[in-house]
């Protein structure tokens, strides 16, 4: 229910959706929400001294901004997350329209939660 929410809004609004390929790393902002529509990605964080600390593996639709929210508060020096399928893509949600579409369905806000 959730997904279906979230990808009718996400076409209505035209969000744009970033395609990369295997091996590749996703470069996340501040401003941004970034979404995995597609694909297997290798979520990770780079340890001060430089040991890479694997945190999941993530299939499908999946909320990936949440895991760099959660690192900035903890004593790493970078979240990494590298695509591991041939190919992902990843929608692209300002914040702004994200709490929208979060306020105007309250239901979302377990699903985001869970």
């Amino acid at each position: 229910m959730g997904r279906e929410l979230f990808l009718d809004f996400f076409t209505e609004h035209e969000v744009p959706v970033i395609r990369k390929r295997r091996h590749t790393f996703l470069k996340m902002d501040d401003e941004n929400v970034y979404i995995l529509k597609e694909g297997v990605v290798k979520v990770s964080v780079l340890m001060r001294d430089g040991r890479e600390f694997n945190i999941a593996y993530l299939k499908g639709f999946d909320i990936l901004s949440m895991f760099k929210d959660a690192v900035v508060d903890c004593k790493f020096s970078s979240l990494m997350i590298r695509v591991e399928s041939d190919e992902a893509s990843f929608y692209c949600v300002s914040k702004e329209l994200f709490n929208q579409l979060l306020n105007e369905h309250t239901e979302l806000v377990e699903y985001v939660l869970s």
